[in-house]
C-alpha cells in the first residue's frame, strides 16, 4: 500500500553580493578638499555605510552613494543584511592625493630695455599658470625638481607676472588656485610736465622733467635726532606747519627750494606758499604739489608724539632730517607707535626715507613716494620695494620693515629732443641745443601740435625716456545766427557757437560802435543780446 508522505518546502535566503567603488572607479584616491562619491550596489535591503577614521562628511550613511570629503587617508565600510542572514560587509580605501604648490619669484628693479628671469617653483612635473598684467593665462611646466626659469622680453614699463593656478601631474591631475607674483619695475622713474597745455596760439609752455634712480637699503638705524626742533607738537590731527627754512638750497625736479611745510600725515611740501590739510593721500591730486611723502595717511601724532626737523653736517654737504613720532593707525588719544625720517641732502639733491618701527596699519591706504604734479609723480609699494611713474597706488597695505631705506638720487642728464622750437629761457630766446637740462620751454609750437621726448641717464649708463605733446588752442568761430530785422526800441538776440570754453568779440562799428565779449560754455554754445537799439 501506499505510504503518505509530508514534504516541508524550505525558504531559502540568499545574501547580497555587493560592489562597491568610488567616483574614481577603482582607484580610490582624491585631491585634498575634493568630494568622492561612495557607491554599493547588489542589494535590495539597504546599505549602512561607516569610516575610520571618523568622517565627519559622511552624513548619509544609509544610502548607496553617499558623497564625502576626507582629508586624511579613511578607509569606508559598507555592511547590507537580508533577513537573518549573515551581514555582507565590504570595505574600500580612499587615499588623498597632496594638491600641488608653485611659488613665484623675480621681483627686481632694471634698465628701461632690459630682460629679466623669473623664477617659478613647487610640486615637481606640474603645470603653473599665469598671466603677464592681467593678460591671457600662459603656461609654464616645472621639471623633476619642481623648478622652471624664463627670461623675460626686453622691458620698458612696469610689468607684473601673477600667479593663477597649479596642476599636478598625471595621474592625481590635483588642481589648485595660488597667489603670488613677481614685479619688475624701472629703476629710472622719470616723468614730464608742461605747464601751460594746451597753449594758446604763440604761447609758450615750460617743460619739467623730473628723474631718479630709486634704490633700497636694509637694516638703516634712524638718526638720533640730538639737538632737533619741534614743528609740529602733540595732539596735532591734520594741521600743517607754518613755513621754515631748509637751511640750505635744495634742488627737486629742476626747481631750487629754500623753504617748505611738513604735515603731520607724513608729507613735505615745497616752496613758500602755506600748507593746507589734506589728511586723505591721493597721488594725483593737483593740492599742496610739489610734494615729498615717505608715508602718507590719516596719521596724528597722539597724545606725546610730534614731528622734529634737524640739519646735520657742514657746508655743502649738510642734511636736512625731519622726522615723524604718530600713531598708526591713527588715534589722537593714544601715545605715538611709528617713527619714520625724510633726509634731504644738500648739493646731491639725494633723497632718502627711513622707517623705524611702524604700527599694524588698518587703513589699508597709504601712499609712498612724491607728486611734482597730478600727471608727474613716483608712487611706491612698499610689499615689493617697488616705485612706478605711470601706476598709481594709493592703497598699499602693508608698512616698510624697520630699517628700510628708499633712495631718490637725481639722474645724470636729461637730454632733449626734438630740439626744434625748444628754448632755455621763457622768453624763447635762447635756443636749446641738447645739453643736459631739467626745464626746457616750446615756443612756436604748430598748430597740430608737437611731441617732446626727454631721455635720462643715471650714473650707471641706465637710460629710460619719458614723452609729452604740448597742443595748440585755437579758437574758432563756427557759427552766428542769422540777421536781424527789429523795430526801433527792441533788442535782438544772436546765437553763437564756437570753441568751447573761449571768449568771443564782437565788434560793430558801422550801425553803433560796439565793442563786447562773449563767454562760449563747455558745450561750445553763447548768446549775445544787443541794447536797445533805435536806429
Amino acid at each position: 500500500m501506499p505510504i503518505a508522505a509530508t514534504v516541508t518546502l524550505l525558504n531559502v535566503i540568499v545574501g547580497p553580493a555587493i560592489t562597491i567603488f568610488t567616483t574614481n572607479g577603482n582607484t580610490a584616491a582624491t585631491c585634498l578638499g575634493s568630494p568622492i562619491t561612495l557607491t554599493a550596489s547588489g542589494s535590495s535591503a539597504g546599505y549602512s555605510w561607516s569610516a575610520v577614521p571618523a568622517d565627519a562628511t559622511l552624513t548619509t550613511p544609509s544610502i548607496a552613494n553617499p558623497i564625502v570629503t576626507p582629508i586624511v587617508p579613511t578607509v569606508y565600510t559598507v555592511t547590507s543584511t537580508v533577513g537573518s542572514c549573515a551581514s555582507i560587509v565590504k570595505s574600500v580605501s580612499v587615499t588623498i592625493n597632496p594638491l600641488p604648490t608653485a611659488s613665484i619669484a623675480g621681483t627686481t628693479a632694471i634698465c628701461s630695455g632690459a630682460t629679466s628671469v623669473i623664477t617659478f617653483a613647487g610640486t615637481p612635473n606640474a603645470t603653473v599658470t599665469y598671466n603677464i598684467n592681467g593678460g591671457a593665462n600662459q603656461t609654464i611646466l616645472l621639471d623633476n625638481s619642481g623648478n622652471a626659469t624664463l627670461t623675460t622680453p626686453p622691458v620698458t614699463s612696469e610689468t607684473i607676472y601673477s600667479l593663477v593656478s597649479v596642476i599636478s601631474a598625471l595621474p592625481s591631475l590635483c588642481t589648485k588656485n595660488v597667489v603670488g607674483f613677481a614685479k619688475i619695475s624701472l629703476k629710472i622713474q622719470l616723468g614730464i610736465t608742461a605747464i601751460p597745455n594746451p597753449i594758446c596760439v604763440g604761447g609758450t609752455s615750460a617743460l619739467k622733467a623730473t628723474g631718479y634712480t630709486l634704490s633700497t637699503a636694509a637694516g638703516v638705524s634712524l638718526n638720533p635726532m640730538i639737538g632737533a626742533t619741534t614743528i609740529l607738537n602733540s595732539n596735532n590731527d591734520n594741521t600743517p606747519s607754518v613755513t621754515t627754512g631748509i637751511g640750505f638750497t635744495f634742488n627737486f625736479s629742476g626747481v631750487n627750494y629754500t623753504q617748505f611745510s611738513i604735515s603731520p600725515d607724513g608729507w613735505l611740501l615745497f616752496g613758500g606758499a602755506a600748507a593746507s590739510n589734506q589728511n586723505v593721500n591721493t597721488t594725483t591730486s593737483s593740492i599742496n604739489t610739489p610734494k615729498l611723502y615717505p608715508f602718507w595717511d590719516d596719521l596724528s601724532t597722539g597724545t606725546n608724539g610730534n614731528v622734529k626737523i634737524l640739519v646735520q653736517g657742514v657746508a655743502p654737504n649738510r642734511i636736512f632730517i625731519a622726522e615723524w613720532n604718530v600713531t598708526v593707525p591713527k588715534n589722537i588719544a593714544a601715545a605715538a607707535n611709528s617713527t619714520f625720517q625724510m633726509w634731504l641732502y644738500e648739493t646731491t639733491n639725494v633723497i632718502e626715507y627711513h622707517y623705524g618701527t611702524i604700527g599694524v596699519q588698518t587703513s589699508n591706504s597709504i601712499s609712498g613716494g612724491y607728486s611734482v604734479s597730478a600727471a608727474n609723480y613716483s608712487s611706491l609699494t612698499f610689499a615689493t620695494n617697488s616705485a612706478s611713474t605711470t601706476s598709481v597706488n594709493d592703497i598699499n597695505n602693508s608698512v616698510p620693515v624697520s630699517g628700510t631705506t628708499y633712495i631718490y638720487t637725481p639722474l645724470a642728464s636729461l637730454i632733449w629732443s626734438p630740439t626744434l622750437n625748444l628754448y632755455n629761457d621763457v622768453a624763447a630766446t635762447i635756443p636749446y641745443t641738447g645739453d643736459s637740462r631739467a626745464l626746457v620751454y616750446a615756443a612756436n609750437v604748430p598748430l597740430a601740435g608737437a611731441t617732446y621726448t626727454v631721455t635720462g641717464t643715471n650714473s650707471a649708463l641706465c637710460t629710460s625716456t619719458s614723452n609729452i605733446t604740448v597742443t595748440v588752442s585755437v579758437p574758432n568761430v563756427t557759427s552766428l545766427s542769422a540777421a536781424q530785422t527789429i523795430c526801433p526800441g527792441n533788442t535782438a538776440t544772436f546765437a553763437i557757437t564756437g570753441t568751447p570754453n573761449s571768449i568771443v568779440t564782437l565788434i560793430n562799428p558801422t550801425v553803433i560802435p560796439l565793442t563786447t565779449t562773449v563767454n562760449i560754455g563747455p558745450l561750445g554754445t553763447g548768446s549775445f543780446t544787443t541794447p536797445v537799439l533805435n536806429a
